[in-house]
C-alpha cells in the first residue's frame, strides 16, 4: 500500500527546508537557471513525502543536458535516505504541474525481475537484470511499486538480463517460450543465455556486461555457448546462437569472430613458437611468439603467466594500448611493428584482436611480444 505523508508542522517544514538547502551543491550557472534550488528541493520533498512518506537528504542538484549541451528545465537531485543513494528527476516543463520520477526502488524492481526469470530458468546459477537504458542510464520511476504490479510497472519499457548456467544446451528455443510473457505485456528486453563451463567462470562473468550479440565472445575462455535474444516492445523476437569454437595452440586460446567459424563449426589451424625476432628491439621484457596461418578477424587470448607480467590481468589492460596504431614506435628493416588493437582484460587472459588487416593476405605471418608491459605485434608480410 502506498505510504502517505505525515502532516508536519509548517515551521519545522520551514526549518527542514534550511537545513536541506545547505546540505547540497547546484551544479550549472545558477544565472542561466530560472528555476531556484529551493523550489526544486521544496518539489522533490513534496513528491518524496507524498510516495515513499519521507524526505531525503540532497547532496547535489544539477540540470540535464538536451541534444547540443543546452540545459533543459530537468533537474537531477543525487540523494540518500537511510544510507541508500539514489536520484531524482524533476521536470519543470509545465511550471504548475511538475512531473517527479526517481531510482529508489530500482534496487527491488531489478531483484524482483531476477527471481521471475530465476523462476523460469531453475538450473541457472546467476541472473542478472539490468535496469538500465543501453546499458549507460539507470530509469526513473514515477508510480509507486508495491510488489503486485511488475509487469505492469515496467510495461512500455526495454530492459537487459544475464542468465548463467554450467553445462546448459542454451539452443533449444522450446526454453524461451516465457519471453512471450514479456511480449504480451509490451515489454522490451535484450537477453542473453550463457553457459560457461563451470560455477567459477560463472563468479568471473557475472558482473560483466554484454554491449552486443558478439561481446560474448569477448569472453569465450570461459563460454561454452550462448543465446542471444532481443524483442521490442510488442514485437517479434529476434534471436541468435553462439556456440563458442574456442581452440589452443601452445599454452595460447583462440578464436575467429566469424559466423563461419562462430556458427558453424569451422576451425583454424594456427601455430605459436617462440622466437628471438624481436629480442632486439627497445624495451623487450619477454619473450616472443611466431604466429603461422593467421585468418583475419583473429582473437587472441594470452594467459597472464605465459606473458609474465607481474600484474593481474584487469591491471595490465589499463597500461596496454587501446587505441589502433598501424605503424607504432618501432621499426626495423622495413617492416612495420605495431600495437595491437582491442586489447581488454577478460579474467586471466590479456585479449586483443588482430582484426583491422585489411586487403592482407590471410596467411599473413605475425610475430607478437611484450614491450614494457605492451603487447605488441609486427607482420612480416606487411
Amino acid at each position: 500500500m502506498k505510504y502517505r505523508s505525515i502532516v508536519i508542522a509548517a515551521a519545522v517544514m520551514r526549518c527542514c527546508m534550511i537545513f536541506v538547502g545547505c546540505s547540497y551543491q547546484h551544479h550549472g550557472s545558477t544565472a542561466e537557471s530560472t528555476v531556484s534550488n529551493e523550489l526544486i528541493v521544496q518539489k522533490i520533498n513534496d513528491y518524496m513525502n507524498d510516495k515513499y512518506g519521507f524526505t531525503p537528504e540532497f547532496r547535489s542538484i544539477y540540470p540535464k543536458k538536451e541534444v547540443g549541451g543546452a540545459e533543459s528545465r530537468i533537474y537531477t537531485a543525487n540523494c540518500i535516505y537511510m544510507l541508500r543513494e539514489f536520484s531524482v528527476n524533476a521536470d519543470f516543463s509545465d511550471p504548475d504541474n511538475v512531473y517527479c520520477s526517481d531510482t529508489y526502488q530500482s534496487d527491488e524492481i531489478s531483484s524482483d525481475m531476477e527471481k521471475w526469470f530465476s523462476e523460469q530458468c531453475p538450473e541457472n546459477k546467476n541472473v542478472r537484470f539490468i535496469n538500465s537504458v543501453g546499458d549507460m542510464f539507470y530509469k526513473y520511476f514515477h508510480d509507486y511499486y508495491d510488489k503486485t504490479n511488475l509487469f505492469d510497472f515496467l510495461k512500455g519499457q526495454y530492459y537487459t538480463v544475464y542468465v548463467l548456467y554450467t553445462g546448459h544446451d542454451v539452443s533449444d528455443e522450446a526454453q524461451y517460450k516465457f519471453l512471450d510473457e514479456l511480449t504480451r505485456n509490451d515489454i522490451g528486453y535484450r537477453c542473453m543465455f550463457i553457459s560457461c563451463y563451470t560455477d567459477n567462470d560463472v563468479e568471473k562473468l557475472k558482473e560483466r556486461e554484454f554491449l552486443n550479440e558478439y561481446d560474448g565472445v569477448k569472453f569465450a575462455p570461459y563460454i561454452e555457448e550462448y543465446y542471444f535474444v532481443t524483442a521490442n516492445n510488442g514485437a517479434e523476437k529476434n534471436a541468435e546462437y553462439y556456440r563458442m569454437n574456442i581452440q589452443e595452440a601452445n599454452g595460447f586460446l583462440y578464436s575467429v569472430m566469424d559466423d563461419d567459424f562462430l556458427k558453424c563449426g569451422k576451425t583454424a589451424e594456427i601455430n605459436f613458437e617462440r622466437t628471438e625476432e624481436l629480442n632486439e628491439l627497445p624495451g623487450a621484457a619477454s619473450p616472443c611468439w611466431h604466429l603461422t596461418g593467421p585468418p583475419a578477424n583473429l582473437r587472441i587470448y594470452v594467459p597472464m603467466d605465459l606473458i609474465e607480467l607481474q600484474r593481474d590481468a584487469n591491471a595490465a589492460a589499463d597500461i596496454l594500448p587501446l587505441e589502433r596504431k598501424v605503424c607504432g614506435v618501432f621499426r626495423e628493416k622495413g617492416k612495420a611493428v605495431r600495437k595491437a588493437v582491442g586489447v581488454y582484460a577478460v579474467g586471466d587472459y590479456i585479449c586483443f584482436d588482430l582484426n583491422s588487416r585489411s586487403g592482407e593476405k590471410n596467411d599473413t605471418d605475425v610475430v607478437m611480444g611484450v614491450f614494457d608491459d605492451r603487447l605488441y605485434e609486427r607482420i612480416t608480410d606487411f
